[in-house]
């Protein structure tokens, strides 16, 4: 059992050494001869949970305000995607990769999709069945894009960096949080 983060499953992104030994680690287990192993703990610690010192988002934001009505925080969201695409832009130029891509249309849409939920719609897209199933997929597409538009530049920051930063520094994570609590007293979206 490693003590990772989920979606982690060989420690931090880029580490290649730990990657390795925890991949060595996993492969020993193969080697013995003791009976099936049903559970046994990686040795080392988890390197995630050091935070970078000095680390900041490869994209400089305002503060997120505090928007009242759909209209607003599809205006809010709206600016604030337009500071972060270049940069996210940059990172998969940089690294030849995005895991963006689930919500099924382009990140210019979203702003006005995930409104529209506030507005009191239950909009979603053809590659989606429900609502709720495409506003998962779009708070997934969110939470992607603005991590690594924050790691585009410089070494990996630690998950919790990341989740601080996007949690309590942006439009996007306030919007999220948002869409949560109208989900939450929704019949149809829980």
């Amino acid at each position: 059992m490693v003590p990772f983060m989920l979606g982690r499953p060989l420690g931090e992104p880029n580490d290649i050494p730990f990657q390795r030994r925890v991949l060595l680690q996993a492969l020993r287990l193969l080697e013995r001869t003791d009976g099936p192993v049903i559970l046994e703990d990686f040795p080392d610690d988890n390197p995630s949970w050091s935070d970078r010192p000095g680390w900041e988002p490869a994209v400089t934001l305002p503060p997120p305000a505090s928007p009242v009505g759909a209209v607003e925080w599809e205006t809010a969201f709206r600016a604030e995607l337009a500071l972060v695409l270049p940069v996210w832009e940059r990172f998969k130029a940089r690294f030849g990769r995005t895991t963006v891509g689930l919500a099924g249309q382009p990140a210019e849409a979203w702003p006005t999709f995930a409104a529209a939920f506030l507005g009191g719609g239950l909009p979603t897209v053809a590659s989606h069945d429900t609502p709720a199933l495409a506003l998962r997929f779009l708070a997934d597409d969110f939470k992607a894009l603005y991590g690594e538009a924050a790691q585009t530049e410089g070494g990996p920051p630690s998950p919790r960096q990341i989740d601080r930063w996007f949690w309590h520094g942006t439009v996007a994570g306030q919007l999220l949080i948002a869409l949560r609590a109208l989900a939450m007293q929704s019949e149809i979206m829980r």
